[in-house]
């Protein structure tokens, strides 16, 4: 299990006491950035706004544990490689209701044409969709790519609306 093999526990605790200079979730204005590194759910896990993972690789195992966001997309990639998987049962990322929601964004490192695209590997968990609430605004309701390459081998996609553009 990802317990077993090194990977840093992420608790509520962490989003809910994050602060600017915290190791390895930091408060950056609403949202959290997540430094490079192995991760796991330790429990159930709420956000109050999205994750950002910058350059850099991520292995994130969902551990059969949720990763909620309420109102707001649960996570923004930017340039980063990102791996899901799930030694558990069940887990899940469930994106929120928002005129920009979905539930993962995967983008340049900028944000522009110009940047370091990003990756996203997918072996197993659920990606619940969220929902945007304002037409014609292009946010997808569950993955949203504007750039870089998502592969899905296993786990579900599921749900996911939009007013426009796509769910």
């Amino acid at each position: 299990s990802c317990q077993e093999v090194g990977y840093t526990k992420l608790t509520q605790a962490m989003f809910t006491e994050a602060t600017a200079s915290a190791t390895p979730v930091k408060l950056s204005g609403a949202n959290f950035s997540l430094a490079a590194g192995d991760y796991y759910l330790d429990e159930d896990i709420t956000l109050s706004g999205q994750i950002l993972i910058t350059p850099g690789k991520v292995n994130l195992c969902l551990n059969g544990h949720g990763l909620i966001a309420t109102e707001t997309r649960a996570l923004a990639i930017s340039g980063a490689e990102v791996t899901i998987t799930d030694c558990g049962e069940n887990g899940f990322i469930q994106g929120g209701k928002a005129a920009n929601a979905g539930t993962i964004l995967l983008q340049t490192s900028s944000g522009e044409a110009d940047g370091q695209p990003g990756s996203l590997d997918i072996y197993a968990g659920t990606i619940l969709g969220g929902e945007t609430t304002k037409a014609n605004i292009g946010h997808a309701g569950n993955i949203q790519i504007k750039a870089g390459t998502v592969n899905v081998y296993g786990g579900t996609l599921q749900g996911g609306t939009a007013l426009a553009l796509g769910g």
